[in-house]
């Protein structure tokens, strides 16, 4: 049964999650939440809203796997503030990792997304040292602006390999990725780049910005 997390604290899997139809296997209500999910799995079925829904701040999810939801998020935080992400594995989702503002996702595997993109990010986050492979629509997905995007390995994604939404992406700092694939490298709107090293399968781009270095 889906589990919905109202009180704030610690908590932590036991045993695998499933998803059901038309809903999340965890949802967090709460301010101040930490849900470890000690190396277990989330996984849904064709009809799961996703895996994780966090429509509170300050939330922490670790540790775990969140997977097969085809027509969801692995984890959706787009309304959150002040979260944090990190060892997890969302794969096989229509969209992997959702960061609403100001929040972390580290050390996090996003593959095989089919639609939504591998990370999403709102405003002011930093995504940080993950590997974005074979998603569709993008493997980070700037909807918002001031994410700083640093060390990510972004590679094999359809669409564009780090895609910026639209005329709001703005100042967003993207430095030090090695981004490679068929689809091209980065696309958005050019004005609102502040871009840093880029490597890539022939050369290495460098910005004389001193924010890149």
């Amino acid at each position: 049964a889906p589990l919905t997390i109202s009180s704030p604290g610690a908590y932590y899997l036991t045993t695998n999650l499933f998803a059901p139809p038309f809903a999340y296997a965890i949802t967090i209500t709460v301010d101040n939440v930490n849900v470890d999910l000690r190396g277990f799995a989330i996984t849904g079925t064709n009809n799961s809203s996703g895996g994780v829904l966090v429509s509170a701040n300050r939330a922490v999810v670790a540790n775990g796997s969140v997977r097969n939801c085809p027509t969801g998020y692995g984890i959706n935080a787009g309304t959150a503030d002040g979260c944090l992400f990190e060892n997890l594995n969302a794969l096989t989702n229509a969209a992997g990792i959702y960061a609403g503002s100001h929040s972390i996702v580290r050390n996090c595997i996003v593959a095989q997304s089919s639609t939504g993109g591998g990370i999403l990010c709102g405003d002011g986050n930093f995504i940080y040292n993950n590997l974005c492979n074979n998603n569709g629509n993008g493997g980070i997905y700037l909807i918002g602006s001031g994410n700083r995007i640093e060390g990510n390995q972004v590679v094999s994604n359809s669409y564009y390999q780090i895609v910026a939404a639209n005329v709001a992406s703005t100042h967003n700092l993207i430095i030090r990725n090695s981004l490679n694939g068929a689809a091209p490298l980065i696309t958005g709107y050019p004005g609102n780049w502040l871009v840093g090293p880029l490597v890539d399968s022939v050369s290495i781009a460098t910005n004389n910005n001193p924010n890149a270095n």
